[in-house]
C-alpha cells in the first residue's frame, strides 16, 4: 500500500510539470508548416542576436507556458545545428545550459505505458560536448606529438587510462597525422623493450594497426595485455595479407596466449590447408580440443573427418574422443554421418564415448 501511494504521489508530481502527446497528436504537429518555418527562424535569429543567452531565456520563459512542444522542437532543432560548428563560446554556453534542461514533453513508449521525452535535450547537448572534446583532444594530441612525438608517447603511459571517452577518440585520430619520421622515432622507442608498452597497451594496438609494422605487431602481439592483443588480432585481417595474419593466429597460440580466442579467428581460413591441419592438431591436445572442434564442426573438407576418425581410436582421451563425436554430430556433411555410425558399430555398449552416441542420437529423433 505505500509502495502504491508513493507510486500515485510521483505520478501526480509528473503530470503537475510535464505534458504527453498521444502519438496522432504529436505526427499532426510534426506535419504542420508554420512548426517547421517557425523553427528555422528561430534558429537564424539566435545566430544573428546580439546577445543570444538573453534571446534564449526570453524564449524559454515565453515558450514553457504557451507551447512546451514548440519549444523543445526549437530548441533540438538548434542544438543539431550547432552540432555542425566548431566550439564557440557562445555556443559552448547555450549547450551546457541545455544540459541541465528540464524537459516538458513526453509520449508514451511504444513497447510500454511508460512516458519517454520526446526531444532528449539534455543527451543532444552532452553529445555536442563530447564531439567538441575530441576535437579539442585531436588538435591537442596532433601538436604534441609535432613537437615531442617519444616525449608524448611517455606523458600518455600515466594520462591513458584516464582519458574520457571523447579525448580518447581525439588521440585515436590524432594517430593519422604523425609524420613519417615521428612514426620512425616512436615505432623505434616501442621496440626498445617490453616496459616501453606499459601503459600505453590501447594505444599500441590501434597505432600498430595505423602503421602497418609486421615487426611492431608482431611484438605487440607477444607483449600486451588481453584485451589489446585480442583487439589487434582481430583486426589483423583488415590491415595486413592473409599469409602474415595466420602466421600470427598461429603464432600466438604457440606462444600460449590468448589461445582460446586465436582458434575460433582461425575459423575463417578452414578452407586453409595448412590451418585446418593445425586445427587437427590441437584436436588432439586436451587442452585445445573444445576450442578446436567449435571450429572443425564447420569444415567442408572429407579428409579432416577421415583424420578424425583415426584419431578417435588411436587416443585414449575420453575429453578428445567426445569432442570427436561433437564435430560428427554437428558437421553437415554426409561422410561425417556416415563416419559417427561407423564409430557407434565398432563401439561396445558398455564403453563411456558410446554414451554420447547414444544421447546424440536421442537429440536427433
Amino acid at each position: 500500500m505505500r509502495q502504491f501511494i508513493l507510486f500515485l504521489l510521483v505520478m501526480i508530481s509528473f503530470n503537475a510539470f510535464a505534458v504527453t502527446y498521444p502519438q496522432a497528436e504529436f505526427d499532426e504537429f510534426m506535419n504542420d508548416s508554420y512548426v517547421q518555418q517557425s523553427s528555422k527562424e528561430f534558429v537564424r535569429e539566435f545566430f544573428i542576436e546580439k546577445d543570444p543567452f538573453s534571446y534564449i531565456n526570453k524564449i524559454l520563459m515565453e515558450g514553457k507556458n504557451n507551447n512546451p512542444i514548440l519549444l523543445e522542437y526549437k530548441l533540438y532543432h538548434l542544438l543539431d545545428e550547432i552540432s555542425y560548428h566548431v566550439k564557440q563560446g557562445f555556443l559552448q554556453e547555450f549547450v551546457t545550459q541545455m544540459k541541465t534542461y528540464t524537459s516538458k514533453v513526453f509520449k508514451i513508449h511504444d513497447e510500454g505505458r511508460v512516458p519517454v521525452e520526446i526531444y532528449n535535450i539534455n543527451a543532444k547537448a552532452q553529445g555536442i560536448e563530447n564531439i567538441w572534446m575530441a576535437d579539442d583532444a585531436f588538435r591537442e594530441y596532433r601538436v604534441a606529438f609535432e613537437r615531442d612525438s617519444v616525449g608524448t608517447l611517455l606523458k600518455l603511459k600515466s594520462e591513458l587510462s584516464s582519458l574520457k571517452q571523447p579525448e580518447w577518440f581525439g588521440l585515436k585520430k590524432s594517430i593519422q597525422t604523425i609524420s613519417q619520421g615521428d612514426i620512425h622515432l616512436i615505432t623505434g622507442y616501442l621496440l626498445g623493450g617490453r616496459e616501453n608498452l606499459i601503459g600505453l597497451d590501447k594505444f599500441v594496438s590501434r597505432y600498430t594497426l595505423s602503421i602497418q609494422d609486421e615487426e611492431l605487431t608482431e611484438f605487440a602481439l607477444k607483449h600486451l595485455d588481453k584485451s589489446s592483443s585480442e583487439y589487434l588480432l582481430r583486426n589483423l585481417k583488415i590491415n595486413f595479407n592473409q599469409s602474415f595474419v595466420k602466421r600470427q593466429l598461429l603464432n600466438m597460440i604457440e606462444y600460449k596466449k590468448n589461445e582460446s580466442f586465436t582458434i575460433s579467428l582461425l575459423a575463417e581460413y578452414l578452407n586453409d590447408e595448412e590451418i585446418e591441419k593445425s586445427l587437427v592438431s590441437l584436436l588432439a591436445k586436451d587442452r585445445y580440443s573444445q576450442q578446436a572442434a567449435m571450429v572443425l564442426a564447420r569444415t567442408t573438407n572429407v579428409q579432416v573427418i577421415q583424420d578424425i576418425e583415426s584419431m578417435f581410436f588411436k587416443n585414449d582421451s575420453e575429453k578428445i574422443k567426445k569432442q570427436v563425436v561433437f564435430i560428427l554430430k554437428m558437421n553437415q556433411l554426409e561422410s561425417a554421418r556416415v563416419v559417427l555410425e561407423r564409430i557407434s558399430r565398432g563401439l561396445e555398449n558398455g564403453l563411456q564415448t558410446n554414451k554420447w552416441l547414444q544421447s546424440f542420437k536421442e537429440e536427433r529423433k
